[in-house]
């Protein structure tokens, strides 16, 4: 009960305490005091703002008591009948004297404002003039010293950023470039990190104009931190940036997507990118001829090879000699079903410049004929037909992968055929070719049918000859890692290592290696190279088995079950 007691009295003070505050203002005559403390109470002016406030003076309620809006307008309310209230006519004599003070506090403020001014154009040309002499170090004092000026300006925090980076403070830089494009979305700062993810080695770039000074090595991999970074940055520059400088970062993103297998989203970018910079229908034909082999939309392959081709003719007319223009122009006829003027046009490029890469784009060319007649009527229909195809294309570029990857698949398929002409057509086909080229064709064939010993024999005389093939050795490494001799897996591995040389990052290749490194044992390699192999859809029945056995073998049960699952719905894939 005393305790009951105590909090009722405590109660009883917190209400009486809240009272006595409530009624201080009128106890105290705080309008009175107010008007002691502003002016002498007896001048006319108090007389009459103690009559006016007399006046409107009402009983105050509890709600308006603790209402903080009813006390804003009582203070409003005084301040206006103080301000009315006040001898104007008296102050008459002070008015000069307010305005000479009014325009020496104008007179400071410009002068401070004029030195500010000038300090931070002293800055901005010491600053130019240091980038363009390379002197980053007076570069980056010059930049500080504007960011003391006006610490929000984001194009001075950028350069500092890009200017730390040059001189090797590579992590803070790149966090303060990280926080500016996605926290700040300064447009600039999101188009290198884009760039910086997009490439392999991106070059500083002071002016923040975002396009590479050199030729870089684009990137194919990238985990999901990265992409979901990439997806942010590209966002940012592509709305923040200058048109020009966004259609820059819009090709990016777009090169991006393609290789994270958005095909469709890249060429949705491709498209909106072709009505600013038409050098881009070329890339957007090649890709959409890519999802055509799978959906079939050949017309919109041609409607942006069309595209291509009407902005490569000035240009090649400009300069005939142009090897570059030439082949890409020839490539533009083959996604156009031109394959006839695509030849024609580079066997003339060849006559007129005598460059070698013309005559092999003009094998290649041939190989493209003989893939459409197949495609288009049949695979065995067109077999005789295909055939000088391939051996005039085979006499022009008998070095060249497309070629000879053509030639062997058409001679598995004559091998298969119970078929004298077509032995004959085979048979005069493998007669017009080098022995090396003889030995890989028959070496390719022997190994696809299963027969090790024949391919490994053809396989080892063609690599006599052709030190730099990358399908050759790949399929020579194959040879060794299938037949069941372990001694011979580290020269297996070296052959393919030797052919990933020659085409880095391709999937085919990295499939073989990992393979080879699953079978010497090596399952954490082995799961590096099978996983970016997946990236290829035709690499999967074969990637996700061998990756359930690494998995298994290192004790990642789930994993492995994964992947166990994963080649049981690629298998069962029509």
């Amino acid at each position: 009960m005393s305790v009951v007691r105590m909090l009722q009295r405590w109660r009883r003070l917190f209400l009486s305490g809240f009272r006595f505050v409530i009624r201080l203002p009128q106890s105290l005559h705080l309008i009175d005091w107010t008007i002691h403390a502003f002016s002498f109470p007896q001048h006319d002016w108090a007389k009459r703002l103690r009559r006016n406030l007399a006046d409107e003076e009402a009983t105050v309620s509890w709600a308006q008591a603790i209402n903080p809006l009813f006390w804003g307008v009582w203070g409003i309310r005084f301040f206006g009948r103080w301000v009315s209230s006040r001898p104007y006519t008296t102050l008459a004599p002070s008015i000069p004297a307010l305005i000479v003070a009014t325009m020496l506090l104008a007179t400071v403020v410009i002068i401070i404002r004029r030195d500010q001014t000038e300090t931070q154009t002293i800055y901005l040309d010491t600053l130019r003039t240091s980038l363009a002499s390379g002197d980053t170090a007076v570069a980056s004092v010059a930049v500080q010293r504007l960011l003391a000026i006006d610490p929000e300006n984001l194009e001075h925090q950028y350069q500092l950023a890009m200017l730390d980076d040059e001189l090797g403070k590579k992590e803070s830089a790149r966090m303060a470039i990280y926080r500016l494009a996605i926290q700040k979305e300064y447009g600039p700062a999101a188009l290198w990190m884009l760039k910086t993810l997009v490439f392999e080695d991106p070059v500083p770039d002071r002016n923040g104009d975002g396009r590479p000074a050199a030729q870089l090595v684009p990137r194919t991999t990238w985990t999901e931190d990265e992409k979901t970074i990439c997806h942010r940055c590209a966002t940012v520059a592509m709305t923040k940036l200058p048109s020009q400088r966004a259609v820059f970062a819009k090709e990016m993103y777009a090169r991006f997507l393609a290789e994270i297998g958005a095909a469709r989203d890249a060429l949705a970018l491709y498209e909106t990118i072709a009505e600013f910079n038409p050098e881009v229908n070329l890339a957007a034909a090649t890709l959409a001829n890519q999802l055509a082999e799978k959906n079939g939309d050949y017309l919109t392959v041609q409607r942006f090879a069309k595209a291509a081709i009407r902005h490569l003719k000035p240009t090649l007319l400009s300069d005939p000699t142009s090897v570059s223009t030439r082949l890409n122009l020839a490539q533009a006829f083959v996604l156009d079903e031109r394959d006839d003027e695509a030849f024609e046009l580079l066997t003339a490029g060849y006559q007129l410049t005598g460059d070698e890469r013309l005559l092999l784009a003009s094998g290649e060319a041939l190989v493209f004929t003989a893939m459409r007649l197949r495609r288009d009527i049949g695979a065995r229909e067109t077999l005789v037909e295909r055939g000088p195809v391939l051996y005039q294309a085979l006499e022009l570029a008998p070095s060249s992968p497309i070629v000879l990857e053509a030639v062997v698949q058409f001679s598995i398929e004559c091998a298969e055929a119970d078929d004298q002409e077509l032995r004959n057509v085979r048979k005069k086909l493998l007669s017009g070719v080098d022995p090396p080229a003889m030995h890989f064709i028959e070496g390719t064939v022997a190994l696809m049918s299963g027969d090790h010993e024949s391919a490994q024999r053809h396989l080892s005389l063609a690599a006599n000859e052709w030190k730099n093939m990358a399908g050759l050795l790949n399929n020579l490494a194959v040879t060794l890692s299938q037949n069941g001799d372990t001694a011979k897996l580290p020269q297996a591995l070296r052959l393919s290592d030797a052919a990933l040389d020659q085409l880095p990052g391709h999937p085919y290749l990295l499939e073989t290696r990992g393979q080879i490194l699953l079978r010497m044992e090596r399952y954490e390699e082995a799961i590096v190279d099978l996983e970016a192999a997946l990236k290829e859809p035709a690499m999967r029945p074969l990637a996700h088995p061998s990756l359930a056995i690494a998995y298994e073998k290192l004790g990642e049960d789930d994993l492995a079950e994964q992947h166990r699952s994963l080649a049981e719905r690629h298998a069962t894939a029509p």
